[in-house]
């Protein structure tokens, strides 16, 4: 799911100078929209494992990503944005069961 970058081996890397910025999304709605595709993919893949889908153990998952992003890596830290990063990447796991049932269904 996650990209990559393969170079060849007569590339030269070399460190640059300063920092680099990298944003995944800019809004809250992007974020929403990102990470419900990667839940869409994730059951996708769950569907194709043969996976059973379990609410209960969603809703577990999804708790402790809101706690590990939240507590653990500090998320309370950064405030409102901090909650919200935290609460829709834990919804995301919540996404991903409901994904995979409406795929069985149909």
């Amino acid at each position: 799911m996650h990209e990559e970058l393969v170079l060849h081996s007569d590339v030269k890397t070399q460190h640059l100078a300063g920092d680099l910025l990298h944003y995944s999304y800019y809004r809250v709605e992007e974020h929403i929209q990102r990470e419900k595709k990667y839940a869409k993919l994730a059951a996708e893949k769950d569907k194709a494992m043969r996976k059973s889908p379990s609410a209960v153990l969603s809703y577990l998952k999804a708790a402790f990503r809101f706690l590990k992003m939240y507590i653990l890596k500090l998320g309370f830290l950064h405030g409102k944005n901090g909650y919200q990063l935290c609460l829709i990447s834990a919804k995301g796991k919540i996404w991903r069961h409901q994904f995979l049932v409406d795929s069985i269904g149909s």
